[in-house]
């Protein structure tokens, strides 16, 4: 039975109300104030809130901040109940991101249509997360022998030579570039392995709504930033082409996993960039949000690709030579959503790349 969680002060409207759902096969829980309700949401499960925004102790908009803020409470369809006809006040609601916003007392049809518009709405998106979901990881499944064993071969074959080959008859000219071409296959295997445990985890915690996680980090962000930044201009041998323009004084980021998200980005636009091209990472600070940015000069994303980035996208693979999954940049997104932030790309093709994130932290005085 459909769960709704009725929030309303007046206590003849919301007996009412309780027994109108009831009669129509509803499971009703009600609270009397904005607290109450808030306690009541967090509590339990609920498929729909109904809400008063004229309230003691919390009025609907702030019930509405309180439950949006809670990943447990984030996603149930959220209805304002209101007896003032404000066209300010129903354009705030709609802003904030309410489903909708019902003028009381409503006739019982235009009620039970609108909770069931939005319960149809929260169930067709259940649907297609579960199928999404389930075209993921059966591509995982699909993509796991290949990005795993290619690796793991090189590691085999160069360790087969060394064996096999009597020692003395290998010179030190020769041993150097098995043992390099080993070394570099194991690092590739290390990271497949770890993006597609890292992957895994991030989406457990999406769908149980945990935000705890392996990485949480409180640090300097910038102090990360730069050390990252500079490790990966350093792999790529583009110590020269990185720009680095952080802010002097001291940003703490509490993100999950936010070394990985730097490293994924920078990573990235040094592989899809020539070589002598500048890479530029930089971060500016608005109110209690920081935005970082990374923009290359690379061959750029087709506009009818970006909207389809997501875990397994590798676009123009017939065009370019390139290893990996295509996880990076769904493992990013997923991190940013863990971490209440946002993700934008502006891409042109043959001109370059700019990934912008950002998200909330605090800063220290200047």
């Amino acid at each position: 039975m459909r769960r709704i969680l009725l929030i309303e002060d007046d206590p003849v409207l919301r007996h009412n109300m309780v027994e109108l759902l009831t009669l129509e096969n509803y499971d009703v829980d009600d609270a009397q104030d904005g607290e109450e309700g808030v306690r009541k949401a967090l509590e339990s499960h609920h498929d729909l809130v109904l809400c008063d925004i004229m309230m003691p102790k919390m009025d609907g908009y702030q019930v509405f901040e309180a439950l949006k803020s809670h990943p447990r409470t984030a996603s149930i369809p959220f209805l304002f109940l209101t007896a003032k006809v404000d066209k300010e006040d129903v354009r705030r609601g709609m802003v904030m991101g309410a489903d909708d916003y019902i003028q009381k007392p409503a006739p019982i049809e235009e009620l039970l249509q609108a909770i069931e518009v939005r319960l149809r709405k929260k169930r067709l998106q259940l649907e297609q997360e579960q199928q999404r979901s389930e075209a993921l990881c059966s591509e995982l499944a699909s993509r796991i022998p290949h990005e795993l064993i290619t690796p793991l071969n090189s590691i085999l074959g160069y360790a087969e030579l060394i064996i096999e080959e009597e020692p003395s008859n290998l010179s030190h000219q020769e041993i150097v570039p098995m043992a390099c071409a080993i070394q570099s296959a194991a690092e590739r295997l290390m990271e497949t392995i770890h993006k597609y445990l890292l992957y895994n985890e991030l989406q457990f915690l999406r769908f149980t709504g945990n935000r705890s996680g392996s990485g949480e980090i409180r640090d300097n962000l910038c102090t990360i930033t730069r050390h990252i930044g500079s490790d990966v201009a350093k792999k790529w041998k583009r110590i020269e082409d990185m720009e680095i323009a952080l802010p002097e004084y001291p940003i703490h980021a509490c993100i999950p996993y936010f070394s990985h998200v730097v490293r994924q980005l920078t990573d990235n636009a040094c592989k899809f960039s020539a070589a002598g091209s500048p890479i530029t990472l930089q971060c500016r600070l608005t109110g209690n949000s920081i935005t970082l940015s990374v923009s290359d000069q690379g061959r750029g994303i087709p506009a009818e690709n970006l909207d389809q980035l997501g875990a397994f996208q590798q676009f123009e693979r017939h065009h370019y030579e390139q290893q990996g999954s295509g996880l990076g940049l769904a493992i990013v997104k997923l991190i940013l959503q863990h971490s209440q932030g946002s993700l934008d790309i502006q891409s042109i093709p043959d001109q370059g790349t700019t990934v912008t994130l950002s998200f909330p932290v605090t800063v220290d005085a200047p």
